[in-house]
């Protein structure tokens, strides 16, 4: 009877962790755009909750009043405190989420009707290579109701 030689062993034993490295490779490569997509989808859904908010809000706001850093619109405050934005002193941004930067800039005009550009800066807290810049422009809703006569 013949066993197997000292070379054949090593070549076995070589091949193996050959694929074993490869697997584990692929493995990690998975998780790893698994949890960056994750992250992405976490940032994306951030920045749709604060266009949503911003653009009703200002649309339909009554009395508007902005500086670089907050925003007033009626009763609502809006600013940045410690990376997160900031309604009326509570957090309306994930934790997951720092806000590097959030400026208002007014384009209003003396017609008494509010143009703002609002640009907030979004990075995520656990992946900081994934991050994403909303500006949105929006300007102020003016109706006015008149009565027909008939």
């Amino acid at each position: 009877m013949r066993g197997f030689t000292l070379i054949e062993i090593l070549l076995g034993v070589a091949i193996s962790v050959l694929i074993f490295i490869t697997a584990g490779s692929v493995m990690v490569t998975l998780y790893n755009s698994s949890t960056r997509t994750k992250q992405s989808q976490s940032l994306e859904q951030t920045k749709n909750d604060l266009q949503l908010e911003f653009l009703n809000n200002v649309r339909w706001g009554e009395e508007i009043e902005s500086n670089l850093n907050s925003l007033r619109v009626d009763e609502t405050v809006y600013e940045l405190v410690d990376g997160r934005i900031n309604k009326n002193g509570e957090a309306i941004t994930s934790s997951e989420v720092e806000v590097r930067d959030f400026s208002v800039v007014d384009y209003s005009t003396s017609d008494g009707v509010a143009s703002l550009e609002i640009s907030i800066e979004l990075v995520n807290k656990r992946l900081p290579s994934v991050s994403e810049r909303l500006r949105v422009v929006v300007s102020q809703r003016q109706m006015e109701i008149t009565e027909g006569g008939g």
